[in-house]
């Protein structure tokens, strides 16, 4: 009997270590001596000065929109309005988290890891639709066809890029100094 996998989710990664080296000095730069944000660790979120200013290495963003035009092509989908890019930088700590969550009124978003220590904390998708967690079904085998989370473990140079209505999360990171790039893509 055939099985039909549908509706599948995509997350495409990209393996680019001189870019997100190019860009390690200028997070660093940026996160020197900045206090937590009110999600608990070093992030530049909504800080448009921050935000502008690593929109002005050029080659942040036009790298990123390439990545996003791959990632359109991967999904076979077109888009016909510039996409705009929003922009931070994050540091996390030993303990610090991010519980699940999405990027809303975003289409794209994306993560470059600068910086992972060992013992740095993977990053979490998890299914949005999974209603098994309502009907009490337990899996006796977790696999492919059932699980409802995903973990990947990053290493310095990764890119990861998804739809942003896929729910992530980071829990317990264990390393000091875990630097990311975050990106949005937006209408």
């Amino acid at each position: 009997m055939p099985l039909y996998k549908i509706f599948p989710t995509i997350i495409e990664s990209f393996h680019d270590k001189e870019f997100t080296d190019k860009v390690l000095p200028i997070s660093e730069k940026i996160l020197k001596d900045r206090p937590d944000s009110h999600y608990g660790y070093k992030n530049t979120h909504r800080d448009t000065t921050i935000e502008d200013e690593l929109y002005s290495h050029s080659f942040i963003p036009e790298y990123l929109h390439k990545i996003a035009n791959k990632f359109l092509e991967t999904l076979q989908m077109d888009c016909h309005f510039p996409l705009n890019l929003a922009l931070f930088t994050s540091e996390m700590e030993e303990g610090d988290t991010h519980g699940s969550h999405i990027h809303h009124n975003c289409i794209f978003s994306g993560v470059c890891y600068l910086k992972v220590p060992p013992n740095s904390a993977p990053i979490t998708f998890e299914d949005g639709k999974d209603a098994r967690c309502f009907n009490g079904l337990q899996p006796k085998v977790t696999s492919e066809f059932n699980s409802g989370i995903w973990h990947y473990e990053p290493q310095e140079g990764d890119i990861l890029i998804w739809e942003s209505w896929v729910h992530h999360a980071i829990y317990s990171n264990q390393s000091s100094d875990r630097k990311t790039l975050v990106f949005n893509f937006y209408r």
